[in-house]
């Protein structure tokens, strides 16, 4: 089955997406700037698919077994 996200920039699949959200989470767990891990995000453009970015975060989490990574460190919202 392929899935699509329609978005402001046109059709893309939604594993692409995700797969695009789990190199974000990994690129902030090894840099820890959550500035740039909140900038990446807003720019996928994607309002209506931040759902998957917090389910592939949790689930990164109890991969790794950790507390330490949370987006919400500054408490900045994704707006």
């Amino acid at each position: 089955m392929f899935c699509v996200c329609v978005c402001v920039g046109g059709f893309r699949p939604v594993r692409e997406l995700a797969d695009k959200m789990n190199f974000m989470i990994h690129e902030y767990y090894d840099s820890g700037d959550s500035d740039e891990a909140i900038r990446s995000l807003k720019e996928l453009n994607v309002p209506h698919f931040f759902h998957e970015f917090i389910y592939e975060l949790i689930e990164f989490c109890f991969e790794k077994n950790t507390e330490r990574f949370v987006i919400n460190k500054k408490k900045q919202t994704i707006e």
